[in-house]
């Protein structure tokens, strides 16, 4: 008993009276609640710090919001429908739309609730953290991310007819994007090679499926001639949670996917993996 009031003095401060000691003994699983709080809170923080708006989305409508403003541009310049046989990378370059949000980067599909998005946060941290040192990558771009928020409200929620809510009106209206990317993703080497062939989470995606949406779900967007040569310039990775049991790992895991086109045979993401 001594060495547990011991460990409570520390955790609570100079305590002064036996009844003060009672009070903090049995406050230890509301500081405990409050401190799990607060590393969620900690973990919102850090993705709102990337966070596009779902303000102002509007069922049909397009280009209204920031995050159909981003779709908008991932649609237009992934080349979707491109004759790779008879165009150049030259081409692609000339036939894409202006490009404001940059030559590579992730975007990650988050909410407020996400448990695995909380415990994949310190793998962000860590790859961003380490970016350019640790974690350096190849074609020495800068680490860039944007986040979706898929349970946002919007001042529009409450005047759509069906009652449904921004994420669900926007995935409703943007359902070809999540079509043809999805069929993208669902054939990229990291399926198989991380043995998720019979997932249903790309059926999911590709379908805008609201209600079994993952989260967290990572795409990453690289509009560099190495990914055209793969034929997925644009959306060109997805991943549907991020494995590791530390951060490190996490972290790691991330920089693979950024480092898709490098061929390295360590590489789940790389066709050369295993080889």
């Amino acid at each position: 008993m001594k060495k547990r009031w011991i460990a409570l003095i520390v955790i609570g401060g100079i305590l002064t009276s036996p009844l003060t000691w009672l009070t903090v003994a049995f406050s230890v699983p509301y500081i405990t609640k409050w401190g799990n709080g607060f590393n969620w809170d900690s973990s919102k923080s850090y993705y709102q710090r990337f966070q596009i708006s779902l303000q102002g989305e509007v069922t049909g409508k397009r280009s209204l919001s920031n995050v159909d403003k981003l779709t908008d541009s991932l649609n237009d310049n992934s080349a979707f429908d491109w004759d790779y046989s008879t165009k150049t990378y030259a081409d692609y370059q000339k036939s894409i739309a202006s490009n404001a949000y940059g030559d590579k980067f992730f975007v990650t599909y988050v909410s407020s609730s996400c448990t695995n998005c909380e415990a994949t946060q310190p793998g962000w941290a860590a790859l961003q953290d380490g970016w350019g040192d640790k974690y350096a990558p190849q074609d020495g771009r800068s680490f860039k991310m944007y986040t979706i928020f898929t349970d946002e409200t919007s001042s529009t929620d409450d005047a759509d007819a069906n009652k449904l809510k921004a994420f669900q009106r926007y995935l409703n209206t943007y359902q070809d994007f999540y079509q043809s990317s999805g069929q993208r993703l669902a054939n990229a080497p990291y399926r198989h090679n991380a043995s998720l062939d019979s997932s249903n989470d790309y059926t999911y995606f590709q379908n805008a499926d609201n209600d079994n949406f993952v989260t967290p779900t990572i795409l990453l967007v690289d509009y560099s001639q190495e990914a055209y040569n793969l034929k997925r310039p644009g959306v060109s990775e997805v991943l549907f949670d991020v494995s590791g049991d530390t951060k490190y790992e996490k972290a790691n895991l991330l920089y693979q996917m950024w480092e898709h086109t490098s061929g390295d045979t360590s590489n789940p993401f790389s066709a050369s993996y295993g080889k």
